[in-house]
């Protein structure tokens, strides 16, 4: 994270918050690849990835790298999300094409951050209220809504919030309070929440707890992004997976996180009817989340990795598997998997990562995929050599360079 520091400190700074800064401008996680995602979709579309052998479906929500190709079958057709998260372009009937082809050859708006919070096990006991919102994230509002996790048997929390210039603390019986100090938070300056408990307990302060105002100019052409999106006639869901895209670019983490959360909520309420209400025999209704869900809470999933709260990320890709398996949905099981196992791998359970990594596996190759069966191993090999001592066949090969739909370099199986 970029600190833009306008003025002279002037105001004492406490030692531990100055160790919480540094720490938090070190931990910056790496840049991914570009990202390109499916928006809208009708009919039978599919992705040839990159080194891949087998073409398989795609489905609004699927995550598309450099170098994919998509197949568009006859009567089917597809809208893209650029990486810039702003232009999208339309793949019809018929056509092969490569994810990037309408998009424009400009710089990205901004480079979004990796998922993967090496070395950090993150937020995990509940009987500590640590944060919720915002962390290690950007925000837009002056006064930001703060969450923390709830704690049996509390009643009342202590809520302060500390900043280099800024001091501000209340007491609460809710688990959530709006700022509402007289000093507004300066923009680019971090910020972290402290939560204690009537009982006295605490959580302590990693640097995944620094948030930040975004400046005047970022926030325009943020209004400026969405006014754009809102021109190109997309679903209410395909506009809401192209927005969490632009917020991830500006590290919106705690914004797009919220969108995601008031669709689940708002979808799984929304009951579907059944094709012939007249039919006795007509299933019965259903949650209207369908295929979008499994790509919604994959997204979670990556969101929560992100912010360093793994266990919660690691509920949203079990929920992803379950929609997957519930659809017969091979590829969608697979990632799902995937996902699970590094979790897992950051939670500091290595069995149950390595157990992951097998599923996966052996899923891709079910459908004949051995590009990804070899991606996966040696993905996981590239954990071993961070520490772990398990093998899961195969001998260790030499650590790769991790890309965004896994690893990429050589290593020997």
């Amino acid at each position: 994270m970029a600190l833009s520091l306008r003025r002279p400190l002037s105001l004492p700074i406490p030692p531990w918050f100055l160790s919480l800064l540094i720490l938090g401008s070190l931990a910056t996680p790496g840049l991914t690849a570009e990202s390109y995602r499916i928006v809208e979709v009708s009919g039978t579309v599919q992705v040839k990835r990159q080194g891949q052998g087998n073409a398989v479906p795609v489905s609004m929500g699927t995550a598309l790298s450099l170098g994919d190709r998509l197949l568009a079958g006859q009567g089917s057709w597809a809208k893209i999300l650029c990486d810039n998260a702003i232009s999208i372009w339309r793949i019809n009937a018929g056509e092969i094409k490569g994810v990037a082809y309408g998009c424009p050859r400009s710089v990205r708006i901004a480079l979004r951050s990796s998922r993967s919070i090496e070395g950090f096990i993150g937020d995990v006991d509940a009987t500590v209220p640590y944060a919720l919102s915002p962390r290690k994230s950007a925000i837009r509002a002056v006064q930001p809504l703060l969450r923390w996790n709830p704690v049996p048997g509390a009643t009342r929390y202590q809520v302060t919030l500390m900043g280099i210039d800024n001091n501000w603390s209340t007491e609460t019986s809710e688990t959530q309070v709006r700022y509402s100090g007289e000093i507004p938070l300066e923009e680019g300056l971090p910020y972290v929440i402290r939560v204690k408990t009537d009982t006295g307990v605490s959580a302590q302060q990693p640097s995944s707890l620094l948030f930040w105002r975004i400046d005047a100019e970022t926030e325009a052409t943020i209004a400026a992004a969405e006014a754009e999106l809102d021109t190109q006639d997309l679903s209410p869901l395909g506009n809401l997976l192209a927005r969490v895209e632009l917020y991830r670019q500006f590290e919106l983490f705690s914004e797009a996180i919220d969108l995601l959360n008031a669709w689940v909520t708002e979808e799984t309420a929304t009951p579907q009817t059944p094709d012939s209400a007249t039919d006795p025999q007509a299933d019965p209704p259903v949650p209207a989340v369908a295929v979008p869900a499994v790509s919604v809470q994959q997204l979670l999933g990556e969101l929560h990795q992100t912010i360093g709260l793994n266990q919660l990320a690691l509920d949203h890709y079990s929920q992803a598997l379950a929609l997957a398996q519930t659809q017969a949905d091979l590829p969608g099981q697979a990632q799902a998997q995937w996902d699970q196992a590094e979790a897992l791998w950051l939670l500091g359970r290595k069995e149950d990562s390595a157990a992951a990594w097998r599923v996966a596996q052996d899923l891709y190759r079910t459908w004949g995929d051995e590009e990804q069966v070899t991606l996966a191993h040696s993905s996981f090999n590239f954990r071993m050599y961070q520490g772990i001592q398990i093998e899961i066949g195969g001998t260790l090969g030499r650590p790769l360079v991790k890309g965004s739909r896994g690893v990429s370099g050589p290593g020997s199986l």
